[in-house]
């Protein structure tokens, strides 16, 4: 048996005592790293932290201007700079003066001149942005599909599959 110093009480485990004499204690060495609740003792911690839910726990950077949430500061901060950074951090195509991104602009610019540095390995077709390069092997070679385009409908507001609207827009001409 463990005998507590502080008021006698005995436990038959070392780790029961250990958390009996933590409630003896004024510290609160436990703290939240997501609110500013702390415990005395790692057992209530832990409970309280998994009490939350696991994607608030894994995004935990929360941008301030839109209320997006991030797992990583650096996520966050390129998401400010992409997002909330305005015109100023846009650069200017000199061919057609769209502003684009500066990272995004030597791609853009490929569109202009026709150049398609980007292949693919698996059927060597060409293109001009990596981004549609990934897309590419993810459809065609992944035999993953993109979700289906909808179009509202301008009748009774009916969000119809593109594949569907002239049959849809039939029914009300009733053709």
């Amino acid at each position: 048996m463990y005998e507590c110093v502080v008021c006698g009480r005995q436990k038959r485990h070392l780790s029961c005592l250990r958390q009996h004499c933590a409630a003896h204690s004024t510290s609160y060495p436990f703290k939240c790293p997501f609110c500013p609740k702390s415990y005395r003792t790692i057992k209530h911690f832990l409970n309280h932290y998994r009490k939350y839910n696991r994607s608030m726990v894994r995004k935990r950077f929360q941008c301030s201007q839109c209320n997006c949430t991030y797992s990583h500061m650096s996520s966050l901060k390129t998401h400010l700079l992409r997002r909330h950074s305005g015109h100023d951090a846009k650069a200017r195509c000199e061919v057609c003066f769209k502003r684009v991104l500066p990272h995004s602009l030597q791609g853009h610019y490929f569109l202009h001149t026709g150049e398609k540095p980007f292949r693919c390995e698996t059927c060597d077709k060409p293109f001009a942005l990596k981004q549609k390069l990934k897309r590419h092997i993810k459809y065609v070679h992944q035999g993953l599909r993109p979700a289906p385009k909808s179009e509202l409908c301008q009748v009774c507001g009916l969000k119809v599959l593109v594949d569907s609207y002239e049959s849809h827009m039939r029914r009300h001409t009733g053709e």
